[in-house]
């Protein structure tokens, strides 16, 4: 009996030890994961959104060379303001077309070229002032281009459009750069969804969701709208996306780090939570069962001694 009651003793005595230390470890969990997860959204918001601003100057600084331009529109020798602006500016080229399709290149160009049917000076007729064009496949080089235009003189009925050109190559080594941990990668999309820079050379031009079916053009918007953070597969490895507006353009930077590596400090916490609470729980056994066999030690004693009365009476009446 008393062995029975010495262990149902030692049995809740570790039960209820146990319960409190897991109660204990999975509520700090929870709230570190929740504070971690929450530190990790305001750096990697704020990351992206220096990087998108980085972006937004470097366009900036861009279309003003460009504008620049409109001065050498007219210029009996205007080859050397486009020398001067492509280098500038490091442009892989600059020049401009007059609207009687007459074009003032600092190169030869292909035979039969037409400046006023390439989609750059159709869009910045369309727009009506600078403007940064969709990518497009440049007739000069076969390169992946943007180009940075602005019409020249009245609106509507310009005499000229200036024009500078950066291959897409060039961006993709500035986002490529953004990598803010060892396991993450920085994707650039135009106003469609396409993919302008990706570390992954074949993604150009490619919809942002050749990176994963869940990461679709709605969804980076939704994201840099309302500065959030979402979390799905890519490469079956959990990813946290973020994704912010690069003013000034039609563009969407997005940023992408892998779960596992940016939450590694608490699954660290977890491990060292697990093994504090198996030791406290070996050390409640050793110190119940000591406290529950000193406590008990006093009932054996009585025990004998009534078994030593029953005999005795025993004795006598036999």
């Amino acid at each position: 009996m008393f062995n029975s009651l010495r262990a149902r003793l030692i049995g809740i005595c570790v039960a209820i030890t146990v319960a409190a230390l897991f109660a204990l470890a999975s509520a700090t969990f929870v709230v570190v994961r929740n504070n971690t997860l929450d530190a990790i959204d305001v750096r990697m918001g704020q990351l992206t959104h220096n990087h998108a601003n980085a972006l937004t100057e470097w366009v900036k600084e861009k279309q003003r060379i460009t504008s620049a331009l409109t001065l050498a529109v007219g210029k009996p020798e205007p080859v050397p303001f486009l020398l001067a602006a492509k280098q500038a500016g490091a442009f892989d080229d600059a020049y401009f077309v007059y609207a009687d399709n007459r074009a003032i290149f600092p190169h030869p160009l292909p035979e039969g070229y037409s400046g006023t049917g390439r989609p750059w000076y159709q869009h910045a007729i369309k727009v009506g002032g600078p403007a940064l064009t969709p990518a497009y496949v440049d007739a000069t080089t076969g390169k992946l281009t943007i180009t940075f235009v602005e019409p020249v003189g009245p609106q509507g009925q310009p005499i000229a459009v200036v024009g500078t050109d950066m291959h897409l190559d060039t961006i993709a080594q500035k986002v490529n750069a953004i990598r803010p941990m060892s396991q993450s990668f920085a994707v650039l999309v135009d106003g469609e969804g396409k993919i302008l820079a990706h570390a992954k050379p074949e993604y150009a031009l490619k919809p942002v969701s050749a990176i994963a079916p869940q990461l679709d053009f709605a969804l980076l918007r939704q994201l840099a709208d309302n500065a959030g953070r979402a979390s799905m597969p890519i490469n079956d490895v959990e990813q946290l996306v973020y994704a912010t507006k690069v003013e000034g353009t039609p563009w969407l930077l997005a940023v992408v780090i892998d779960r596992a590596q940016a939450t590694a400090s608490v699954r660290e916490l977890l491990e060292v939570a697990a093994i504090i609470t198996l030791i406290c729980v070996l050390v409640s056994v050793a110190l119940v069962s000591v406290a529950v066999n000193r406590q008990l030690r006093r009932l054996a004693i009585v025990r004998d001694a009534l078994a030593d009365i029953h005999d005795g009476a025993t004795v006598m009446i036999g």
